[in-house]
């Protein structure tokens, strides 16, 4: 890239962006509750789908900044 404005650095995406796997985390469908303490988030129309009660399945990031 070039013609960046002055101050701008140019980073390749993979050095600046965490994405971290979710999938032991991921709970069935038949384990959805209709009332629950924690909202199971969706990327689909409806943004919550249902509610767990689940504490070991809650995905949790401490430090954003530390992932290596």
């Amino acid at each position: 890239m070039t013609n960046l404005p002055q101050g701008w650095k140019n980073f390749n995406f993979d050095n600046i962006f965490y994405s971290p796997s979710s999938k032991n985390y991921q709970l069935n469908t038949k384990d959805y509750l209709n009332k629950g303490c924690i909202p199971i988030i969706d990327q689909s129309k409806k943004f919550i789908i249902g509610y767990s009660n689940n504490y070991e399945k809650v995905f949790k990031i401490n430090n954003c900044n530390n992932h290596a």
